[in-house]
């Protein structure tokens, strides 16, 4: 389960319709080590958002 493209404007748009699990534990799919730097980058504002709604 990944997402199919990893232009970050378009990322972005699908972020709220991903899950966290679901988003960036495919290592093995090839376009998650060429932009492995976005997923990461999307993976800190996932879980930055995570704990705001947690704290809310």
């Amino acid at each position: 389960c990944y997402c199919q493209t990893y232009e970050p404007c378009k990322l972005l748009e699908q972020i709220k319709h991903v899950l966290p699990s679901c988003f960036w534990y495919s290592p093995a799919h090839p376009s998650v080590m060429q932009h492995n730097f976005i997923s990461n980058r999307i993976n800190r504002i996932i879980k930055a958002k995570i704990q705001i709604y947690t704290i809310l």
